[in-house]
């Protein structure tokens, strides 16, 4: 019975160590509030010249998001177009609800594009972030999509992008090496003291030198010939598209991996009729005990897009289109407990642990269904963290086990399969892993713990295609490959703002809302702008006056950075 007690102890000291693991990997760091601040300006700045706007959407917003110390997972940016696309000029296939094709011809907005088969939208206008669709964005998209290098204090970083098939992912890796580099360091060493002897530079600036970026591709090039395989896919939802068989590849070693997915969307305009029949399903049902029905009329009110994603099964992928329910999703994942919310991040840690061989074919997404559909039925208390957590996980193990037996899991907001492509064999290899799972949760569940420690203490390792590798080799050791895309962006700006005084009260109105949220200058707008010389006259008050204390002077110095502003945005007609 000692035994027992024993075992039962250090289970349960095992478990409460998952748990503040996971609830550490998932907390909000400043660069989350950061991100979110941006999609806020850019937004405001679009409002001035038209409709779109940018958001952060998936796991950052919804709370459930896994960082650790060798990837800090993704952010996810929902591009929105300013065109709506009417819902009656969606044709749904029969067999995948989910997926669409845009009846063209039904749209008010003249595309400049040939319609596919003289009817169908081609979806290359959201993959592409088309002008036709994104006369703003499209600028500001191609200036956060440049590839580059950057060095750290001792390490090189590189970014650059693949496509996923809902967008654009670019990758960020720190402290990239190539693998069969065959450089010592002594000797790299040594070639850096030599290379800054002859470019007459130190070496802490002989990598912004045209010798340094040189250099840095000769060391990329002293890579033997790599052997022929196909590189590593990324997670379903935003996956690689289809590589050339036997694309040849490198292998390269990194301190750590984070990416930014860019996802094109247009937004729906009109009454899904998917989710008057969900909230129906919800409200008069007297067995579902989540979510509430505050929750789901904020969801039946919320903004649903259409993404350019192949369907999963006989894709047409010119003029193929998913639904994308983020703001839906935003709203559910906002009614979980803490609890609740802690299942989920255990449902996340054995996919990227245990299950880690098959994540491309049960994304994360699909884990979130199948607990969406769960904690319709499953009492809340049975999430306890302190007791019965560990049943409400098997309840959604079991659950998808039986999804996989019928080759059914159902869109939570459509009458749609998600495993429609999955195959037998896949079937039976994920079912025994996952009853695996349920046999021993604690075994799995470590498998994720252990790997993440093992992973920390050295490099990781992955595949890039010499494609890639290409373009890294033409990448700078500055911003300066971002300047023509700047400059190119502000042109067209200046075409779409017909009248020249938007695009001066977007900047002025955005800068306005930068200085207040990200300084303590308290600004005040106001109707009657100070005059350029008025502020002259201030400013040399302030410089000659005598401040009796720091309050004071700090008071006057505030003051002044006001009627600066203001005197500013007076020399550009700002108001």
């Amino acid at each position: 019975m000692s035994n027992m007690l024993s075992d039962n102890k250090d289970v349960s000291k095992q478990r409460e160590s998952f748990y503040k693991t996971l609830e550490d990997q998932n907390k909000d760091v400043p660069n989350d509030v950061r991100q979110r601040r941006y999609c806020k300006y850019i937004t405001n700045f679009a409002s001035h010249l038209g409709k779109e706007k940018c958001m952060v959407v998936g796991s950052t917003t919804e709370g459930t998001r896994l960082r650790s110390n060798i990837n800090e997972g993704d952010f996810d940016y929902l591009i929105i177009s300013g065109v709506s696309i009417p819902v009656d000029a969606l044709e749904h296939r029969e067999d995948l609800p989910c997926f669409v094709h845009i009846r063209g011809d039904k749209l008010q907005h003249s595309f400049s594009h040939n319609l596919v088969d003289g009817k169908y939208l081609p979806s290359r206008i959201l993959k592409e972030v088309d002008r036709d669709a994104f006369k703003i964005m499209r600028g500001l998209f191609h200036v956060l999509t440049v590839p580059r290098v950057t060095k750290g204090s001792q390490t090189i970083n590189v970014e650059f992008n693949r496509e996923a098939k809902p967008g654009m992912c670019t990758e960020h890796y720190a402290g990239f090496e190539v693998v069969g580099d065959d450089l010592t360091q002594s000797m790299k060493s040594r070639l850096t003291d030599l290379l800054s002897m002859l470019a007459e530079t130190t070496q802490n600036d002989i990598f912004s030198s045209t010798i340094g970026q040189i250099f840095v591709g000769l060391i990329a090039s002293s890579v033997g010939d790599p052997e022929c395989s196909q590189p590593n896919r990324r997670k379903q939802d935003t996956e690689s598209t289809d590589d050339t068989p036997n694309e040849k590849v490198c292998r390269v070693k990194f301190n750590y991996k984070s990416s930014k997915d860019f996802i094109a969307a247009f937004p729906i305009d009109g009454k899904m009729k998917c989710l008057d029949e969900w909230k129906r399903r919800i409200l008069n049902s007297d067995k579902i005990v989540w979510p509430s029905s505050e929750a789901v009329d904020k969801i039946c009110q919320s903004e649903v897009y259409v993404v350019a994603k192949p369907a999963i099964v006989d894709p047409c992928t010119d003029i193929d289109f998913c639904f994308g329910f983020n703001e839906a999703e935003m709203i559910l994942a906002s009614c979980l407990s803490s609890d609740q919310r802690l299942c989920v991040l255990l449902l996340k840690a054995l996919q990227k642990g245990y299950l880690k061989k098959f994540s491309s074919i049960l994304t994360t997404f699909h884990w979130k269904t199948a607990f969406y559909h769960k904690c319709e039925q499953i009492d809340s208390g049975l999430f306890d963290r302190h007791s019965t957590i560990f049943n409400a996980l098997e309840n959604v193990l079991s659950y998808m086990i039986d999804c996989l037996e019928k080759k059914y899991l159902k869109h939570y907001f459509i009458e749609s399969n998600l495993i429609a492509h999955i195959t037998e064999t896949e079937v039976n290899e994920i079912k025994g892993k996952i009853k695996e799972i349920i046999a021993d949760p604690d075994a799995a569940l470590k498998v994720y713990f252990d790997m993440n420690k093992e992973c920390e203490s050295s490099k990781q390792e992955e595949e890039i295609s010499m494609k890639e590798m290409e373009e890294l080799k033409k990448c700078k050791f500055d911003t300066a490959n971002r300047i023509p895309k700047v400059l190119s962006m502000m042109s067209d700006l200046q075409k779409e703002a017909s009248d020249g005084s938007k695009l001066t009260q977007a900047i002025f109105d955005t800068l306005f809302m930068v200085i207040e949220e990200e300084t303590d200058i308290p600004l005040k707008r106001s109707d009657t702008p100070k005059n350029p010389e008025d502020f002259i006259v201030d400013c040399v008050s302030y410089y000659s006056k005598t401040h009796n204390t720091r309050d004071e002077e700090k008071k006057a110095l505030d003051n002044l950075r006001v009627a600066g502003f203001s005197a500013l945005g007076s020399l550009f007609g700002f108001k």
